[in-house]
């Protein structure tokens, strides 16, 4: 997986470096929801999760292979869903974590954008695949009998399906401004994030945390227009 990735950031450069076309490059940040399930030892049943808001933000490179479609690819990173909590109203039992997973996970992806106009305004839909790293920290106990929590990866590479739709707003020398959606859809999962589940002092039980990089958000951006680099050169 790791060759395979190489070879698609070797071959998107090698393209791009020997192209006619204009190249973008776009800066975006926003805010997401991570997702992430959770299931407990006691009797199986899922363990309802407070998917709380965090960051997103990416680098990337845009290719115009055609009047409509561009082809991109994406370095970033987004907010872990092994961060979210157990929603509990009732007070009746907590978890115990004495493992700190990372607070975002890296990711490249990789895809196509289709650009559109309605009634002048520039929109476009633009579907692609993403990588992300998964983190392994072991185990480590707890204190006073609460057992052990432990992070583990389920694949080191994991793979999700992602799809954005967006608003641009040009500018006059081409640059431009983005605002826009963001879902992205695991496939395979990054991690297995197993904790006690404690009532009174007492372990009932473990809930095992799943993360596959799926959130869902918003974002904002900023695009540069590589083509007014090299008109400013011939002045």
């Amino acid at each position: 997986m790791k060759h395979s990735l190489l070879f698609i950031v070797f071959l998107y450069f090698s393209v791009s470096a020997l192209a006619q076309r204009n190249i973008s490059i776009e800066i975006s940040a926003g805010a997401i929801s991570s997702f992430s399930t959770a299931t407990n030892s006691v009797d199986g049943s899922k363990v309802p999760m407070d998917n709380s808001i965090g960051a997103n933000a990416g680098l990337s490179l845009l290719f115009p292979i055609s009047e409509k479609w561009d082809l991109y690819s994406e370095f970033g990173f987004y907010r872990n869903g092994m961060r979210n909590e157990i929603k509990n109203p009732t007070n009746e039992f907590y978890l115990f974590r004495s493992l700190v997973p990372p607070a975002y996970t890296p990711s490249f992806s990789i895809g196509g954008r289709y650009n559109f106009t309605i009634k002048k305004q520039d929109f476009y839909v633009q579907p692609g695949l993403t990588l992300s790293t998964s983190t392994s920290l072991g185990a480590m106990n707890g204190f006073e009998g609460s057992g052990e929590s432990s992070l583990q990866q389920i694949n080191r590479i994991g793979t999700a399906i992602r799809v954005d739709v967006g608003k641009k707003f040009m500018t006059k020398k081409e640059n431009y401004f983005l605002v826009g959606l963001r879902y992205q859809q695991g496939i395979t999962g990054l991690n297995n994030y197993t904790n006690p589940l404690m009532s009174n002092s007492v372990q009932i039980g473990e809930v095992t945390q799943v993360t596959k990089g799926s959130y869902f958000g918003i974002f904002v951006g900023y695009g540069l227009n590589t083509g007014n680099w090299r008109k400013s050169s011939k002045k």
